[in-house]
């Protein structure tokens, strides 16, 4: 009977450790299958390391042989952003660009110190804060602020930031808060929290427009003199508040290629692309340092965080030091534009898709 037992204990404690190995890597699907296919083995091998760290293994580190050798390869010059924003700093090209780590301007706080997400009671429901938020205040009209700054705040954001979970079944505004996919911090070789993806360029390129990929940019060109097709361009249709925004750059950009083609015919069709997107990117950044954040931060703030623009010559305080990234703490305050928005305008433009 004793070995009866013991085998039946056996048998338990494998069953059990099976069990914990499944759940372990449906953790790890579920996590990594909204990820995009380029994206998936980082979003894994964070997951990997955090496991390997949790279990106490001396292996668990950031770094590795290859993106070392990754680091020390110099970047082709271009006088164009790549798609992902790698090699936006030369001497820094994993920094800033698509599947990078949020920075943080305050540690993390873990339930366990490394990667357990706080939960009730020491949280509410991500559905009742949600429902609590929405209550507090009564919409009501500002005296020269229009929905356009919440509109161009939200595609600011789109620019900057991109997440992914593995809700896509979800319903409601509260699955905006589900948990998002992980990446390693290459900064650093030690690993000690879990760090967040960004599925965006930490840089204001206008990649919420033609994309943060050379897929996404692909699909969106009509390889006709520069320009880009209306028809495949998904957010300028989708209803959100911003989508007017992204038809009209669209716009933009196959006019300036037409413009650009009528000066110089002798231009393929890539180099009339290249520099209609480059004219692009350079309007939105005006738009949002010499206008958006004018009216955001106010002329004060403009001055203490040295964001104003110059009329004469060029910014001289650029440094390949500083560190490319979109903070996480963006993603929180994500959703404050899209509340910001006319519910009316929003109802319209979704009648008009």
């Amino acid at each position: 009977m004793g070995a009866i037992r013991t085998l039946w204990r056996g048998l338990l404690l494998a069953c059990c450790v099976l069990a914990a190995q499944t759940a372990a890597q449906n953790r790890v699907d579920l996590e990594s299958s909204a990820v995009p296919s380029d994206l998936r083995r980082v979003a894994s091998e964070a997951i990997a390391l955090e496991r390997r760290f949790l279990l106490g293994a001396s292996d668990a580190h950031n770094c590795s042989s290859v993106e070392e050798e990754e680091r020390s390869t110099p970047c082709p010059p271009s006088k164009y952003r790549s798609a992902s924003g790698e090699c936006n700093n030369v001497r820094h090209r994993p920094w800033g660009r698509r599947g990078d780590v949020f920075l943080r301007l305050l540690p993390p706080n873990y339930a366990d110190g490394v990667a357990q997400p706080l939960s009730t009671p020491r949280l509410p429901e991500p559905s009742l804060a949600v429902r609590a938020a929405a209550q507090l205040t009564a919409p009501a009209d500002h005296d020269y602020v229009t929905s356009m700054l919440a509109a161009w705040g939200h595609f600011v954001v789109d620019d900057l930031v991109g997440t992914a979970n593995g809700n896509k079944e979800c319903q409601g505004p509260e699955c905006d808060y589900f948990r998002s996919a992980p990446a390693r911090n290459i900064d650093s070789c030690r690993f000690e929290h879990r760090e967040q993806m960004n599925l965006a360029t930490a840089f204001l390129d206008g990649s919420a427009l033609y994309g943060s990929s050379e897929k996404e940019l692909r699909s969106l060109r009509l390889y006709d003199a520069g320009k880009l097709d209306l028809e495949s361009c998904h957010k300028c249709k989708d209803g959100s508040p911003s989508a007017p925004l992204y038809k009209v750059l669209l716009l933009e950009h196959n006019r300036i290629a037409g413009e650009l083609y009528s000066m110089n015919p002798f231009w393929d069709d890539t180099t009339l692309f290249l520099e209609a997107r480059r004219a692009i990117a350079a309007v939105i950044q005006h738009i949002t340092y010499n206008e958006f954040l004018t009216v955001l931060l106010g002329e004060v703030g403009m001055a203490k965080a040295e964001l104003k623009l110059q009329s004469l010559g060029f910014w001289r305080g650029y440094s390949s030091n500083n560190r490319a990234g979109t903070y996480a703490e963006m993603v929180a305050v994500a959703p404050i534009f899209k509340a910001m928005i006319n519910e009316k305008l929003v109802s319209n433009n979704n009648n008009n898709k």
